[in-house]
């Protein structure tokens, strides 16, 4: 969930049991347990302006 006027960003994960729990964001930074390799840095999504998408990339 992403709330843009309270600047938070929060993600969760499903269990087996089918409950939702809140996902880890470590030092400002999601990584996905489903996609392999995605991780986002959450400062990104309320920097003004938005960073270089090839700055991005290459991190």
């Amino acid at each position: 969930m992403i709330d843009p006027q309270q600047k938070e960003a929060r993600f969760f994960k499903l269990s087996e049991e089918g409950r939702y729990s809140p996902a880890p964001i470590e030092e400002g930074i999601f990584r996905s347990q489903i996609l392999e390799g995605f991780w986002l840095k959450i400062g990104w999504l309320w920097q003004d302006p938005p960073p270089p998408l090839l700055a991005v990339l290459k991190e």
